[in-house]
């Protein structure tokens, strides 16, 4: 599982959790993605640089840096930069697990 963190309504009142089989098979209107914002960033285990709009992480001696400038979006990992726009915690934690096949672990 890479972690696909989003939010499920349960009778009115909307919790934390994994998607999974069972959580997909809700209505549609009871499972929202969680905005992927600086609070979020920090609850993955990112840091946040000083004076930067860049946050980072270290994983296997590389460094992981996000980046959430409307203007100029983009995640780095090592030297490699690619401009993305990331809006999700789980498109975050997808990229992640596609680049070093290891789940980002979500802390809430």
């Amino acid at each position: 599982m890479t972690g696909n963190y989003v939010m499920v309504n349960y009778g009115g009142h909307w919790e934390l959790s994994e998607a999974t089989p069972h959580t997909m098979e809700r209505d549609p209107r009871d499972v929202k993605p969680i905005p992927l914002t600086d609070e979020e960033l920090v609850k993955l285990g990112f840091v946040k640089q000083a004076n930067m709009k860049s946050y980072f992480m270290a994983f296997q001696g590389r460094y992981h840096y996000v980046c959430l400038d409307e203007e100029l979006p983009y995640y780095k990992i090592g030297t490699t930069r690619v401009q993305v726009h990331i809006q999700y915690v789980h498109q975050l934690q997808n990229l992640y697990y596609a680049l070093t096949q290891t789940t980002l672990q979500y802390t809430h």
